[in-house]
This record gives C-alpha cells, structure tokens and sequence, in this order.
C-alpha cells in the first residue's frame, strides 16, 4: 500500500468514504477545528491527486478501514497544522475502542 511521494504530502483517511466519492469529489481541509464556528482556526483546503485504499479492507467488519491520500501540494505546518505520531507495530495499544485523541 506504498504511494511514492514525500511525507508531507500525505494524509490517512477511511476507505469506506471512498466508495461513495472519488477524489474529484473531495477537499481535505487541514487545521479546522470546529465546522459550526467562522475564523477560530487558519485552515488549509488541498485537493486530493491519489488514493491508495488498503488492499485487506473489509467491507463487513471494516477492518483494515485506511486509505492514503496524496495532497496536490505540500502540507504548511503551523500552530493549527501538526502531524500526527502513529504507533508502532505490535504496540500495545490501550482503549482501543477510542476513536478520538486523548489527553
């Protein structure tokens, strides 16, 4: 599932949104926060050139459920702008139920 480009032209997602758009239909927008709110963040809208969808996806149980998606243009970091540290294989993960961040 290897896409060949630089580190920071890349984002994950769910490949199961993927089969009800394609990547003329999306706009990933990095650095919003709040949908409902106007101004509280400084975001950046990048068009997607690539989707590469997990080859084991599993429609039934949704395993396997990532994609890679190739930015038309490089990521631009900033204080509302951060990549993300994924976890190592094999590493003990704990909640695994979560599906959001925690502190």
């Amino acid at each position: 599932m290897s896409i060949n480009s630089s580190e920071n032209h890349v984002v994950f997602n769910f490949v199961h949104l993927f089969f009800r758009y394609t990547k003329q239909n999306f706009v990933v927008r990095l650095g919003e926060y709040d949908f409902t709110s106007n101004n509280e963040t400084q975001y950046i809208d990048y068009r997607v050139t690539d989707i590469r969808l997990h080859p084991d996806y599993d429609q039934a149980t949704h395993a396997n459920d990532i994609a890679i998606l190739r930015l038309n243009k490089p990521t631009v970091y900033n204080s509302f702008i951060r990549p993300i540290c994924l976890p190592k294989t094999n590493m003990e993960v704990y909640n695994k139920n979560q599906t959001h961040p925690t502190q």
